[in-house]
């Protein structure tokens, strides 16, 4: 959809010449629309890209997510958070990205404690959507739980939890505009099955809070990467879950990354 207003494409500034005066009909181009975003021009819009990766095992069909993350929705209820690390002497700090009670994008850091757990102060949340050190990279295996399930799981040696399962913030949409997937199985040649779901389904809220996903594309792998992009964006609607998952013959390491961003959904 296009944006109304005023906006100042940066090709034509360092040209020199005057703002574009954007309406409905005369749009600005998607690539200079979205350049914008990027450069942080868009009020209350920014650019995602999310990546995932995990082990799979054959004949099993599973979001691409890192270990310990559950194969269906995060948090389907009003939970607090449990965080915790493998390590008596981790002391560092762990930032969460989530959404809370209203589906509000809110983030918190916590400071660790070694093995004694943490309690979030947040007790309304509803999606985790990001979780990653602040400090340094993880000297245990930090876990995350609540609701009586793990929730996340950074790895010790690493930095972030990697998972391409979000949920869309209150107010916003995400406009999905790629993805990239691959998969690795040495001599096993393993066939792995990829797809790009949701719960957004011709924008009915029916599925977003009991975790059915709609896939919406796919593509096979056989040790080897794909990348999708330059399609017309594809919408996903404020509060719906997207993800990608994978189903493969054999066991295989798959990773997976989806690319776009997220506006104010007016």
């Amino acid at each position: 959809m296009s944006k109304q207003g005023i906006l100042l494409s940066i090709a034509q500034d360092q040209q020199g010449s005057a703002p574009t005066i954007v309406t409905r009909q005369n749009p600005l181009p998607i690539t200079e629309y979205e350049t914008d975003i990027a450069r942080k021009k868009v009020d209350g819009a920014y650019a995602v890209s999310i990546f995932g990766s995990m082990n799979v095992e054959a004949g099993v069909e599973t979001i691409v997510s890192e270990q310990g993350m559950p194969p269906t929705m995060t948090v389907p209820d009003s939970v607090q958070l449990v965080i915790s690390s493998s390590e008596v002497g981790d002391i560092g700090q762990v930032r969460i990205v989530y959404l809370d009670g209203n589906l509000n994008s809110q983030t918190e850091t916590i400071t660790l404690t070694g093995l004694t757990p943490v309690l979030s102060v947040a007790t309304d949340v509803r999606a985790l959507n990001d979780a990653y050190r602040v400090d340094q990279a993880s000297s245990g295996t930090i876990t995350i739980s609540g609701g009586g399930s793990t929730r996340a799981i950074i790895p010790e040696g690493a930095t972030r939890f990697n998972s391409t399962l979000q949920r869309v913030p209150s107010g916003k949409r995400m406009l999905i505009t790629g993805f990239v997937v691959g998969s690795i199985s040495g001599s096993a040649a393993a066939r792995v099955l990829m797809k790009l779901e949701t719960t957004d389904i011709n924008g009915d809220t029916i599925f977003q809070d009991v975790g059915v996903f709609i896939p919406i594309s796919g593509v096979s792998t056989q040790d080897n990467s794909l990348s999708t992009a330059n399609f017309t964006p594809i919408r996903i609607g404020s509060g719906e879950w997207v993800s990608v998952t994978a189903f493969s013959d054999k066991a295989a390491t798959v990773t997976a990354s989806i690319f776009g961003w997220i506006e104010n959904d007016d």
